[in-house]
């Protein structure tokens, strides 16, 4: 009688040797179900983006601010944008997951915690750093460009589109950025990178940490300045975390 472990690594050997076809047509069929798994809920989430837009403009906007639509796609444009981002944080799972699925039969049995550690923690991180933003950075940041501008103009005058824009990329930015604790994670546990190596080129990451933040942020250097700092002091405390 065969045992269940030799049967568990006929079966993955079974798997891995599968022809490139059946490894393609697998990979489509899961990148083809997270997508629909996407529309379907973007197409949801558009119904509730307005009552979402409406909680933005009274979170960040006060009286010195109006806010106007310069077009007549503009209010719909930027509720579908609130709708895609929602939706990418919704199906970030769901994408993590077929994609575990798609390695798994090539992945070694104690490799597997920190694939699930991945699927956990990844998608708790970008609504970590979204969150980050929207509540902390954001109510600073617009509460600043709002007053400095009047010190040139008598009121400020923007648009719904922009705003929009303005808030998404940075939630986007800084979801994107507080991966960057998981990422050094996987380099350390992977043994391509020490703690002892990330301290080592600590200079040289601070300044692409810089260069990082110059290049998804506005061009001025006080958003740059809000993505950075707290990039550096999530460095280090990735370094802790690591030790």
């Amino acid at each position: 009688m065969k045992s269940p472990k030799r049967e568990t690594q006929k079966r993955k050997s079974n798997l891995i040797k599968r022809p490139l076809a059946e490894h393609l047509e697998e990979f489509r069929f899961r990148m083809l179900f997270s997508l629909f798994f996407f529309m379907i809920v973007s197409l949801v989430l558009f119904f509730v983006s307005p009552y979402v837009l409406k909680r933005v403009i009274n979170d960040f906007i006060n009286n010195s601010v109006k806010i106007v639509s310069l077009s007549p796609t503009e209010v719909i444009l930027s509720e579908i944008r609130i709708a895609l981002f929602l939706s990418f944080i919704a199906s970030l799972p769901v994408f993590i997951y077929h994609l575990f699925k798609f390695v798994k039969p090539a992945v070694k049995d104690n490799e597997k915690p920190m694939f699930v550690l991945f699927i956990l923690s990844s998608p708790l991180l970008f609504l970590l750093g979204s969150w980050f933003a929207y509540f902390v950075v954001l109510k600073f940041a617009i509460a600043f460009f709002s007053k400095i501008s009047l010190v040139v103009v008598n009121y400020n005058l923007w648009s719904i589109k922009e705003l929009t824009k303005f808030i998404l990329n940075f939630c986007f930015s800084f979801g994107l950025v507080f991966e960057l604790p998981l990422i050094m994670f996987f380099l350390n546990a992977l043994g391509l990178l020490s703690k002892d190596d990330f301290k080592k080129y600590r200079p040289f990451i601070y300044v692409i940490i810089f260069v990082l933040a110059a290049v998804i942020t506005p061009p001025d250097v006080i958003t740059q300045l809000i993505l950075a700092f707290p990039l550096i002091i999530l460095y280090e405390l990735s370094l802790l975390f690591i030790r």
